[in-house]
């Protein structure tokens, strides 16, 4: 038997206790100061593989059970407050569609949301306070190297960390195949049974989720706006002319019994639905049989669901923009240095969630491996082609690439509105400092800055001048505020395991309950309220015009997010990416 042991430490009326979690015949107390360094040891064997029939019991699997019986576990779960007893396990555990991982990470999700404060710009962000190299680690599967210090942000509790890690290293990883739903069963009341109480604000109400013209909205006034391009050759007499693209995704490696991702879908001219075409075969709404038609669509908004979480949201915004913004700021600038000032607001927290995503998110056997389908294998294939087809352009050239012309698209008419403001924001920023492109090039920090990131980000910046320096801060603050309202504002989308499942069965019309439930926690987990772009960040700029120029950009995004509202009230279906009443001012959840 493997020994396992650490200790979490809970602080309570001003005294601290450890609670020691060992599986051996000695006991190992940590004190305070070792925990943060301290790593258990993980070398437990792991379960892995469907679990057959025959190996479950009244209520839970035997890996499960045996699990729960571990001196560790057992301590683990008497520190989150529950009751180990014989008795009280049954009850605990209750629901054999749920594994214990994802019961007791829905309580630790649970558990920080109920003690979560919402951060305030005007207390929680405060001035630089370094210029040095940043210690980092590499993220999984990728040459991606993350900050793991946070100038404005502890790290989570040592204790969190540990009990989340030893659950990811030592839960059984189990895909349960024997489990479903019940006849009749309302799947959505299902999954808010076990995350109602910490999911986020819902700003979008569908009332038709499935249907051929919910498609049209879902791509052209919803999440998979920035993904539809015009075809190079188009069929106008009523054909093809828009498509969006996922079946390359047909190439990530699943694990045994989950469906394959990916699908191709094409629209007319008018936005409405054609074709859908999947693992070769083309699927039409007149000639595919209902049954089959309503699967398609169903594989194609799962796999845009899969896409854009995993690599527009947390590969793209978090662990590219946000990261190396972040780090390129902190590095390359002096703490008073105009554009470290400028980017300060939108870098809050940073770091500390993208820490966090690193271990929770991206690692094996955390969050995103168990609520997708994905081997490990795969998942290494998707970061390695987020990296690969990742595009960081000014919004306007994105407007031009993605060539809508027959249609009103709310993601370009809103979108052109905030990426407005904010270009002119930047621009009347950078003229206090900066009046020529001499200015800006003869500043060896501003060089430093913009060349680390043309190598982290290689072949998408244009060479250093005033504009093109103003372009590319323009759409990294674009990026950081209004995408990640756009990637991360979802939770309309997953509460239903038949809208968007992020995992599911071949033929199946909903993800299982056990990978419904998984992907609401993530959506949970990432809902924690922040500083709002509307907030009053001017206390970090250097001098008074740089203060008045921060206070015009945050009355005109408050004008820009009227005017999306107004919009809203005339279109069929209310698109808020847009809205800066509800977008953040950073990644920083």
């Amino acid at each position: 038997m493997v020994s396992i042991s650490f200790a979490i430490t809970t602080i309570a009326a001003g005294a601290v206790s450890s609670f020691v979690l060992a599986q051996s015949t000695t006991t190992n107390t940590l004190d305070a100061a070792s925990i943060a360094t301290f790593k258990p040891n993980m070398s437990a064997p792991i379960s892995a593989g469907p679990l057959s029939a025959s190996s479950v019991g009244s209520s839970m699997g035997k890996e499960d059970y045996a699990f729960l019986q571990l001196p560790a576990t057992q301590q683990l779960m008497k520190a989150m407050g529950g009751n180990m007893s014989a008795a009280a396990l049954p009850y605990l555990f209750k629901d054999p569609r749920l594994d214990v991982w994802t019961t007791v990470m829905a309580m630790m999700v649970q558990a920080k949301v109920d003690k979560w404060d919402q951060p305030r710009v005007d207390s929680a962000l405060t001035l630089p306070k370094y210029q040095k190299p940043l210690t980092k680690i590499t993220l999984l599967h990728t040459e991606i190297e993350i900050p793991t210090e946070d100038e404005d942000w502890p790290d989570d509790a040592a204790q969190d960390v540990m009990a989340a890690t030893y659950m990811r290293e030592n839960a059984p990883f189990v895909d349960d195949f024997t489990q479903t739903w019940k006849a009749g069963e309302c799947k959505e009341g299902y999954v808010m049974t076990k995350v109602g109480k910490m999911w986020p604000k819902v700003h979008v109400v569908w009332n038709q989720r499935t249907s051929d013209n919910a498609l049209k909205l879902f791509v052209f006034n919803g999440i998979g706006s920035h993904l539809v391009e015009k075809l190079p050759k188009q069929d106008k007499d009523g054909g093809t002319y828009y498509a969006v693209k996922l079946n390359f995704m047909d190439e990530l490696e699943v694990r045994p019994g989950f469906a394959k991702y990916g699908a191709d879908a094409f629209f007319n001219r008018h936005g409405n639905i054609i074709k859908i075409v999947r693992q070769g075969k083309t699927y039409t709404p007149l000639r595919t049989r209902t049954a089959k038609w309503e699967y398609v669509k169903m594989t194609f908004r799962g796999s845009l669901i899969a896409k854009i979480t995993a690599i527009d949201h947390l590969m793209g915004l978090h662990m590219t923009v946000g990261n190396y913004f972040t780090t390129a700021s902190r590095e390359q600038l002096p703490a008073d240095h105009p554009l470290r000032r400028l980017l300060k607001p939108f870098t809050f927290r940073a770091v500390a969630i993208n820490r966090a995503a690193s271990r929770s998110l991206m690692w094996s056997k955390a969050y995103l491996h168990r609520s997708l389908a994905l081997t490990e294998a795969g998942l290494a294939q998707m970061w390695r082609y987020a990296t690969e087809s990742f595009k960081f352009e000014p919004f306007p050239d994105t407007i031009a690439r993605q060539g809508v012309d027959t249609l009103p698209l709310p993601f370009h008419q809103d979108g052109l509105d905030y990426w407005n403001i904010v270009r002119i924001f930047v621009n009347d920023y950078v003229n206090l400092y900066y009046t020529s492109d001499e200015d800006v090039t003869r500043d060896a920090s501003v060089v430093a800055f913009y060349a680390f990131l043309d190598t982290k980000i290689p072949g998408q910046l244009r060479p250093l001048t005033s504009e093109s320096l103003k372009d590319t801060l323009a759409q990294a603050i674009f990026w950081v505020t209004a995408m990640h309202n756009h990637m991360g504002n979802i939770a309309e989308y997953v509460s239903d395991p038949a809208f968007t499942p992020a995992a599911w069965v071949e033929g199946e019309l909903a993800s299982r309950p056990g990978s419904a439930v998984r992907q609401a926690v993530i959506m949970a987990l990432t809902g924690l309220t922040q500083p709002s772009v509307l907030e009053d960040f001017s206390h970090v700029m250097l001098d008074d015009q740089a203060k008045d120029v921060a206070r015009a950009f945050t009355a005109a995004a408050r004008d820009v997010g009227t005017k999306v509202a107004a919009r809203n009230w005339g279109r069929e279906q209310p698109f808020t990416t847009f809205d800066t009443h509800l977008m953040d001012i950073s990644v920083g959840i």
